[in-house]
């Protein structure tokens, strides 16, 4: 398949962010794009993430998901992925979190690192090597 354009990353990235802002679901990514690679989702992760962060959003750390073989076997991925904390998604201890603003609620434990500072002179990522996609 050939590899999505600058424009296709944008529209999808505000597609994504305009599903959150509603609450709403969308398709899959891989619904409309077979195929779909992992460096190709990474971009798009760092386009909403690059655009909630000019929009205000602080980030606060890393996160690691689906690094167990079960978690890994629901949306057919064959190795963890990662992402980014902002810190509008920190929830002090206690909080509560209304159902209604949840789309498929799930509990999903994953570990996650709060950075008390910046990484220098920035995070870079490995190439992939892997042959799944998320």
């Amino acid at each position: 398949m050939d590899e999505p354009d600058d424009r296709w990353i944008a529209a999808t990235a505000s597609a994504l962010l305009a599903a959150e802002y509603e609450n709403v679901p969308i398709a899959p990514l891989t619904s409309c794009r077979p195929g779909l690679r992992l460096e190709t989702a990474y971009r798009i992760q760092a386009e909403t993430v690059a655009r909630r962060v000019a929009a205000g959003a602080g980030v606060v750390g890393h996160k690691a998901g689906a690094t167990s073989k079960a978690i890994q076997e629901q949306p057919g991925v064959d190795e963890p992925d990662s992402g980014v904390l902002l810190d509008d998604m920190v929830l002090a201890t206690g909080s509560t979190v209304h159902r209604s603003v949840l789309m498929q609620p799930r509990v999903e434990a994953e570990l996650a690192f709060r950075l008390q500072s910046a990484l220098a002179p920035g995070p870079t990522q490995a190439p992939h090597t892997g042959t799944g996609c998320l």
